[in-house]
């Protein structure tokens, strides 16, 4: 095999389990996004001119997208459940979207940049 066969041949898709304090030690696994999703995120996240990113919904929408159930897999919330998540304790949000930001490659000054334009 090439490499380009060897590349898409591997699954490259992360996991990580957190456990989150604030909810009693409940664990939660957090799964990386693929390259069309985070791209899509990012595109569902711009604000009503489609130049500049809501902070607020790229935060809130990588938690729900990333949160799975440790047991199935799957996706916990969806966008249905953001204004619950947004009322939720802002401790207990962040362990899950700190585990996203890492397993996708998202660093404080990407977001800062995304934020800016």
């Amino acid at each position: 095999m090439v490499l380009r066969d060897d590349i898409l041949a591997l699954d490259d898709m992360e996991t990580r389990e957190v456990v989150v304090k604030q909810w009693g030690g409940k664990k939660v696994l957090v799964k990386s996004l693929t390259a069309a999703q985070r791209y899509g995120l990012i595109e569902w996240c711009m604000d009503k001119r489609g130049t500049k990113i809501d902070g607020k919904k790229l935060y809130i929408h990588t938690f729900i997208e990333c949160a799975c159930d440790p047991e199935t897999g799957k996706q916990i919330f969806t966008a249905d459940d953001f204004d619950k998540i947004a009322a939720k304790n802002s401790g207990a949000i962040e362990v899950v979207v700190q585990a996203a930001n890492e397993l996708n490659g998202i660093g404080e000054a990407e977001i800062v940049e995304l934020e800016k334009n």
